[in-house]
C-alpha cells in the first residue's frame, strides 16, 4: 500500500465537474490500464520533482491510459543486463539524515532500482514526453508495450486503487497542475520496494519517503525521512489548504439495546478557497456513511472504505462530498451526515469499551469547533460526555441526555457504562469521577493479563501518539479489588491533582471535569473527558495490582492521572498541529503529572520516575541499540518502526519529561514555574510549536548564560540523539584538583553542564564544567582534603554515571 493513503488522508480536495457521478467516474479511473500504444525506450532520461530526482539512464517506459484526457501514470522498467535506473534524495537537515541512515545505512538516498510505478496528478507526463522527445526514441513501441501492459497492468491498477480517490479530486478541479500529486514505487533495490510522495496540499511536511515492513505478524509503516519540499521550504511555493472549516457541530446519537448507533451530524461548515466543490471527511472504519445532505438537500458522496490507518492503529475511511457547484469563500453551508455502525463494545459484566474515541464523528481538519451532543441510549446506562449537560429526560426504556461546550475546543467524546459518582467542587470547577459497578472478569482470574508497559509509555491522546506495546503480568489468584469501592479515593487524588494544576497553570479549557473508566490499558485526555483504564481505579494493596512490578503499578496508580488531567491544559487549552510537535504536549503533561508527585508525595518520586523512563530509554533491541537511538523526539509518530516498536512512548514521554527536568535545571525552578504558568495564558488562541517554546524558554534563562538562544541544548537534546555517558578521574595537590570530564557514547560536539561534588572533611564543594568533547579537563582550587568525587549528584541530567 502507497504510504501516501496515511498522508494525505485530511488532505483530499478539489471540486467536482457539475452533472459527473463520482462513483462511476472512480470506478473508472481505477481501471485504467498501462497503454500498449504509449510504450517508449527511453535514454537518459531525467525526471525532477522537488528533491526528488529519477534518472531513467536506460530501459522501457510506458503511459497509462489517459483519464478523462489526462495523464495519471507510468511505468519503467530496467528489463535487459545494461538497463539501468537511479534515483537521488538529500533530505535538508541532520535529523532527517539522522532517520534516513537508521533505517538505510545512509544520510543520502541514492540507489539503483529496476522497475517503478509513477502516479500523478502534476505535469509529470509533460515533463517525460518532452525528455523522451528530445533524449530518447521518440517512436512507440506497441508490440514491447502489449507485453508490458498484460504483465504489469495488474501491479499498476493495485497501487493506483490505493491513491484514486486523491488523484480524481485533482483531476476534476480547476486547481494548477503544480499543486498535483506525485507518488513513485520504487521497486528492485537491495531494500526492497520503498515510496516516495510529493504532496502539496501537506502543510508543513509535503516529500515523504517510506516503506512498508513486516515483522513478527505486524505491519509497520516506516517513514524514512520527511520534510518540506524544496520549492515550500524556500517560499516559493504555498501549501494548497484544505478550503473550509466546520465552526459548530449539533451530533445525535440514537444507542441501540444491541449497542448499534444511528448517527445524524450536523455541522456548519464555512468556506474559505474559492473553486471547491470536493470535500473529505474522516470517519472511523466501524461506521458506514448513508446519506450526506447539504443545506437540506441530498449531496453526492462516495464512502472509500479502504481504511487508511490513523496514528493509534484504527482503520479511517474518507466520505468525500461532491457538491454541484462551487460556493463563495465567506458562505456557511449547513452539512448533515447520516451513519450507523458499532462503536460500543459490552466487555462483561456491565463494563463497555467506546472504540475509535477520535473518529466517532467526521472531521475535515484539525480544528476548534462549538459542540452540541445528543444522546439516547438504554435506560439502565449511564452516559457522560464532553461539554456541560444541560438536560436529561426519562422514559419507561430510554434515555436522552444532551450536553454543551462553552467555547470552541479540539475534540469531542463519550463514555458510557453502569456506573459510582463522586463529585468534588474546587473554585467554581465540577469534578466526577464515575466507577464501573463490575470488574471485567479478564482482571480477575487470568494468569497471563496484558498490561502497560511501565510508566515511560506514559498516558496519551493516539492523536498525538501511537500504537502502544503489551506486556504480561502474572496474576496468581482470583482476588481483586472492584473499581466502585476505590471512586471516593479517586475522586479525592483527581481533585488534588487538579486543585495543584489550576493554581500554577490557570483555568483549564473547561469547567466541567468528568473521569471516566475504560477496560483499556491506556489513558486518553479530551476536553472536560478523561478516558482512564479500569486498573487505575483498584486498590493497589490488592490483585491485579498487587502482583505487579513496582513501576507497573506506579505507573497505574500514581501517574496515570495526573497526566490525564494535566492534558485539560496540554493538548487540550495549549495545542499543536503538527506531528513533529506533538513530544511538547505529552512531555509537558508527563512532567506535570511528576511535578505534582513531587510536591505532593514525596520529592523522591520525580526522581524515581525519572530513573524508570532513563532504563527504559537505555534498553537494546535484538539488534543491540538503544531505545533512545530510534530518533529524536521531532520524529512524533515515526519513532515506531519494526527495528523499536515501542520507541514512541518511551521517547516522547519518557526523554520528553527528562528535557523538561533538564530545562528547569537550565532555566532554575522559580523561573521554570514561571514558564509553565505563562503558556496556557499565550498560547490558548496559537498554536505552540517546537520553535516557538524554545524562544519562550529561552526567555527565562538567567543573565549570562552560555546558552543564550538554548540552540544547543535543543539542538542535542530535541533534534539529535544520544545519552551521554560521564566518568572523572582527579587528583588533589597542595590544596588545588586537578582532574579530567570523559564524555562517552555520543558525538564530539555534544556538550553538557556536570555539576561535580568534591566531598571533604567539611562541607561539599560544587564545581560546575561543561563537556567539551570527549574529554574536558578541568583544574580547581580547595583548600580542604577531598575525599571523594561525584557527578550530577541531584540527577539533573539524562547521562549514565560511571
Amino acid at each position: 500500500m502507497f504510504v501516501v493513503r496515511l498522508f494525505i488522508c485530511f488532505l483530499l480536495v478539489a471540486p467536482f465537474l457539475i452533472g459527473q457521478n463520482v462513483e462511476t467516474y472512480l470506478a473508472g479511473l481505477k481501471s485504467v490500464r498501462l497503454d500498449p500504444e504509449q510504450c517508449y525506450r527511453v535514454r537518459d532520461l531525467f525526471l525532477e520533482r522537488e528533491d526528488v530526482r529519477l534518472y531513467f539512464t536506460d530501459g522501457l517506459l510506458i503511459f497509462a491510459e489517459r483519464a478523462d484526457g489526462r495523464d495519471i501514470g507510468a511505468f519503467f522498467i530496467a528489463e535487459e543486463d545494461t538497463d539501468s535506473a537511479e534515483i537521488l534524495i538529500i533530505p535538508p537537515t541532520s535529523q532527517e539524515r539522522y532517520s534516513l541512515t537508521s533505517f538505510t545505512g545512509e544520510g543520502v538516498l541514492n540507489r539503483p532500482f529496476n522497475h517503478s510505478v509513477l502516479l500523478f496528478s502534476d505535469d509529470t507526463a509533460d515533463v517525460l514526453r518532452e525528455g523522451i522527445a528530445t533524449r530518447s526514441a521518440s517512436t512507440p513501441d506497441p508490440e514491447i508495450g502489449e507485453r508490458l501492459s498484460r504483465r504489469w497492468t495488474p501491479v499498476f491498477r493495485n497501487l493506483l486503487d490505493n491513491v484514486a480517490l486523491r488523484i480524481a479530486t485533482d483531476l476534476l478541479s480547476d486547481i494548477p497542475k503544480s499543486d498535483g500529486l506525485f507518488a513513485a514505487a520504487i521497486g528492485g533495490g537491495v531494500t526492497g520496494r520503498f515510496d516516495v510522495v510529493v504532496e502539496p496540499r501537506a502543510e508543513s511536511e509535503q516529500l515523504s519517503i517510506g516503506q512498508n515492513v513486516r515483522r513478527d505478524g505486524a505491519l509497520f509503516l516506516e517513514i524514512w525521512s520527511r520534510f518540506p519540499a524544496r520549492s515550500f521550504r524556500t517560499g516559493k511555493r504555498e501549501p494548497v489548504r484544505f478550503g473550509g472549516s466546520i465552526t459548530s457541530y449539533d451530533i445525535d446519537v440514537s444507542l441501540a439495546h444491541d449497542l448499534a448507533v444511528e448517527v445524524t451530524a450536523k455541522a456548519s461548515f464555512l468556506i474559505e478557497e474559492p473553486g471547491r466543490r470536493t470535500f473529505p471527511f474522516g470517519l472511523s472504519g466501524l461506521l458506514e456513511m448513508t446519506e450526506i445532505r447539504v443545506d437540506g438537500e441530498a449531496a453526492e458522496f462516495v464512502y472509500d472504505s479502504n481504511g487508511t490507518s490513523t496514528p493509534d492503529g484504527h482503520d479511517l475511511n474518507i466520505a468525500l462530498l461532491v457538491l454541484p457547484e462551487a460556493p463563495f469563500p465567506g458562505e456557511t453551508l449547513e452539512l448533515e451526515f447520516h451513519y450507523r455502525g458499532r462503536l460500543v463494545e459490552l466487555i462483561d459484566n456491565d463494563v463497555y469499551l467506546v472504540r475509535n474515541r477520535m473518529t466517532w464523528y467526521p472531521r475535515g481538519r484539525y480544528e476548534p469547533s462549538d459542540y452540541r451532543l445528543t444522546f439516547h441510549y438504554p435506560v439502565s446506562l449511564d452516559l457522560r460526555a464532553t461539554g456541560r449537560l444541560v438536560e436529561t429526560t426519562t422514559n419507561a426504556v430510554r434515555k436522552t441526555s444532551v450536553f454543551e461546550t462553552e467555547q470552541p475546543i479540539n475534540l469531542a467524546g463519550f463514555n458510557l457504562g453502569s456506573y459510582f459518582s463522586a463529585v468534588r467542587e474546587i473554585e467554581g470547577y465540577r469534578i466526577e469521577v464515575v466507577a464501573n459497578r463490575e470488574l471485567e472478569s479478564r482482571l480477575q482470574a487470568r494468569p497471563n493479563y496484558p498490561t502497560k508497559p511501565p510508566p515511560s509509555a506514559g498516558a496519551s491522546d493516539p492523536a498525538q501518539a501511537g500504537p502502544r506495546s503489551r506486556g504480561l503480568i502474572h496474576i496468581p489468584t482470583a482476588v481483586s479489588s472492584q473499581p466502585g469501592e476505590q471512586v471516593e479515593n479517586v475522586a479525592d487524588e483527581v481533585a488534588r491533582a487538579f486543585q495543584y494544576f489550576l493554581e500554577r497553570f490557570g483555568p483549564p479549557i473547561t469547567r466541567d471535569l468528568s473521569v471516566t473508566p475504560i477496560p483499556d490499558q491506556y489513558g486518553q485526555g479530551f476536553p472536560g473527558l478523561v478516558y482512564a483504564p479500569t486498573l487505575s481505579y483498584l486498590d493497589p494493596t490488592m490483585l491485579p495490582l498487587s502482583g505487579m512490578l513496582p513501576s507497573q503499578k506506579a505507573f497505574y496508580k500514581e501517574v496515570l492521572f495526573p497526566h490525564e488531567i494535566s492534558h485539560q491544559w496540554w493538548g487540550n487549552l495549549v495545542s499543536v498541529d503538527d506531528t513533529s510537535d506533538a513530544w511538547l504536549v505529552e512531555a509537558l503533561a508527563t512532567y506535570s503529572a511528576l511535578l505534582y508527585l513531587e510536591q505532593a508525595y514525596e520529592p523522591e518520586a520525580l526522581a524515581r520516575f525519572l530513573s524508570y523512563y532513563q532504563t527504559n530509554l537505555q534498553r537494546r533491541n535484538p539488534d543491540g541499540d538503544r531505545t533512545e537511538s530510534a530518533g529524536p523526539l521531532v520524529l512524533g509518530d515515526r519513532l515506531t518502526s519494526s527495528r523499536f516498536p515501542n520507541a514512541l512512548g518511551i521517547i516522547i514521554y519518557g526523554k520528553g519529561a527528562w528535557v523538561m527536568h533538564m530545562l528547569r535545571a537550565e532555566i532554575g525552578d522559580e523561573a521554570f514555574a514561571e514558564l509553565l504558568n505563562s503558556l496556557p495564558r499565550d498560547f490558548a488562541e496559537t498554536r505552540l510549536t517546537t520553535e516557538t517554546f524554545q524562544e519562550v524558554a529561552a526567555a527565562y534563562l538567567p543573565a549570562g548564560s552560555s546558552d543564550a538562544d538554548l540552540s544547543d541544548f535543543f539542538d542535542q537534546w530535541i533534534y539529535g540523539t544520544g545519552m551521554p555517558r560521564l566518568s572523572v578521574s582527579w587528583s588533589q595537590e597542595r590544596g588545588q584538583i586537578e582532574g579530567e570530564l570523559t564524555q562517552r557514547d555520543v558525538p564530539d560536539y555534544f556538550s553538557v553542564p556536570v555539576t561535580i561534588e568534591f566531598a571533604t572533611s567539611g562541607e561539599p564543594v560544587r564545581r560546575q564544567v561543561r563537556t567539551d568533547g570527549p574529554v574536558t579537563e578541568f583544574s580547581f582550587a580547595i583548600a580542604e582534603t577531598v575525599v571523594d568525587v561525584s557527578l550530577d549528584p541531584d540527577r539533573r541530567l539524562l547521562a549514565s554515571i560511571d
